[in-house]
């Protein structure tokens, strides 16, 4: 077992030797932090790179939706089929439940006011149950719209999102790769481990 850890030791050491006398190849790069020098912003910096312009597709997608996608160039990959295939399904439902929901309130009302109903259908019907069916696609017309809602706004924060990720390096030549690491202590003492190396 003390021979295992020796020879542990010893190939830590001599890897972290070998580490140490490569010469540095890391390359230099500039990066233009938005949140700290307030004089570049987004706008511009999209502006002179080419990329859009995160809060132009916001608003472009609040506007109309599938609006923001288009300005990101971004249609493709099924966005615009699955935005206006939502919305119509979302306008079907909400059809749906306000029909009903409209249907079941004027039935109640007269069944309540003793008016005769409009459904003959209905006419065996006890007024308790007519009463559940209005509560019923009452609450689902009210669900209805905060869903419609809640996919509208995340139309545009996929937009906005979108026009964001624009500005980062998505290229092939990105590597995470797992390296041995020597550490220097404050003391001066040195400790190896490994850690994980991002190159470009």
């Amino acid at each position: 077992m003390k021979k295992k850890i020796l020879v542990y030791c010893f190939l830590q050491l001599a890897v972290c030797s070998l580490i140490a006398q490569q010469t540095d190849t890391v390359k230099a790069v500039v990066v233009v932090d938005t949140l700290i020098n307030d004089s570049v912003s987004v706008k511009e910096i999209s502006k002179k790179e080419g990329y859009p312009i995160p809060r132009k597709a916001f608003f472009l997608s609040l506007a109309f939706p599938g609006a923001g996608q288009v300005y990101n160039k971004s249609y493709w990959y099924f966005k615009l089929p699955i935005i206006y295939g939502g919305a119509a399904a979302g306008i079907y439902v909400l059809n749906f439940n306000k029909k009903n929901y409209s249907f079941y309130r004027d039935q109640y009302y007269a069944r309540v006011n003793g008016l005769p109903t409009a459904d003959p259908a209905l006419a065996g019907a006890q007024t308790q149950s007519i009463k559940d069916q209005r509560d019923f696609y009452f609450k689902n017309l009210q669900l209805s719209y905060i869903l419609f809602g809640v996919g509208y706004l995340l139309v545009a924060a996929e937009a906005y999102t979108t026009a964001h990720l624009a500005h980062f390096d998505v290229s092939n030549n990105l590597s995470l790769q797992l390296k041995p690491v020597f550490h220097t202590m404050p003391d001066g003492a040195g400790s190896t481990g490994a850690g994980l190396v991002l190159s470009w």
